[in-house]
Formats: C-alpha cells, structure tokens, sequence
C-alpha cells in the first residue's frame, strides 16, 4: 500500500523522518494481506467452512507485526515513535470523529508534534471489504470532516490515502478483484 498524503490548510510542515519511515513501512502490506487472505479462505472452503469477504483483518495483523518490529511503540494500528503519532483507521464510520478527537489528544496531551491519519479510499476499501465499505471510515469521509473543522483547531494533521500498489499473484488477484466482489 501507499499513503498519498493530504495536508489541512493550516498545516504546512513537511511529514518528519518518523512519519516518513511509517509510510516505508506500508510497502508491500496489500500483497501480503491478499495473500493471506486467499490462502485462509481456501484453507476454509476445503473443509466447507463460511469464508470471509473482508481483507482488512489480514491488513491490521501485518501492520500489528511491522510497527513494533521497527520499534514503534503501541497495538491496534496506532502508533508513536519520538514525536509522530500514526493512526491506520478500517473502523466503521462513527469513529470519525472519535479518529479526529485522538490526534487532538495526542497533540494536546501527550505532546505529539505530527500526526498521520490514515485511511483507504471509497474505491479500495469496495476492494477491502466488500460488504461492509460504505459504513467504515474513509479518507474520503476523514477529509471531509478535516475540511469542516477549519477554524476550529490547528493540530498539526497530515491525512493520508491509502490505495493498493502491490501487484498480486493470478490466483490471489482473480479471489480478491473477481466474484467476491459481487458478493459471490
């Protein structure tokens, strides 16, 4: 995955080397959930299981391993390291707010100095988890309520928009991008 990043007009800093290294550390995270995805969901369809349609569990996991791997501190896709804060959202979409309300927080409080939100697009999340994409939290959804708030606050926020870069293999592309996506 990447993050295209979105800066609110009052925030004008660049992203600092730890907001950098946490975006570095997003490469390659969709090919490797899709994988898992599709090997699990045909682990479960041999035994005559219910399979999963949503990728995010799998996306959470890798980004549950990486961060702490490389020293970050923190769980459950939010993370600090030295002044930077990370938050890599797949939640549903009344935690919008609750999502925007942590990075005020985290820079009144706990004294953070950047923040990244992160969160996929409209599109990837129909990709992510088809059947529950219009109530999770988007950078779409994020970035509206961004926009809302000027005037109102001055943390320093950088949105980020997560969109899938790595290539998938043939039978991982055809289960992620084929029927699951019509609900098959």
């Amino acid at each position: 995955m990447k993050a295209e990043l979105k800066r609110p007009s009052w925030y004008t800093e660049d992203p600092t080397p730890e907001a950098i290294e946490a975006l570095s550390l997003l490469n390659g995270i969709w090919s490797e959930a899709a994988t898992r995805f599709a090997a699990i969901r045909s682990v479960q369809e041999s035994k005559g299981k219910i399979t999963s349609f949503g990728i995010q569990k799998h996306i959470n996991q890798i980004i549950d391993e990486r961060f702490p791997a490389n020293e970050w501190e923190g769980s459950k896709s939010r993370y600090r390291k030295g002044d930077t804060w990370v938050r890599i959202t797949f939640r549903h979409q009344m935690s919008v707010g609750a999502e925007l309300f942590d990075v005020i927080k985290m820079t009144g409080k706990e004294k953070v100095k950047q923040t990244l939100l992160l969160a996929a697009s409209d599109d990837f999340l129909k990709v992510i988890s088809p059947r529950d994409a219009g109530s999770l939290s988007s950078f779409d959804k994020l970035a509206q309520e961004m926009s809302y708030m000027r005037g109102t606050t001055e943390v320093p926020l950088i949105l980020g928009c997560l969109k899938p870069i790595s290539a998938l293999s043939g039978p991982v592309h055809e289960l992620v991008y084929g029927p699951r996506l019509r609900g098959e």
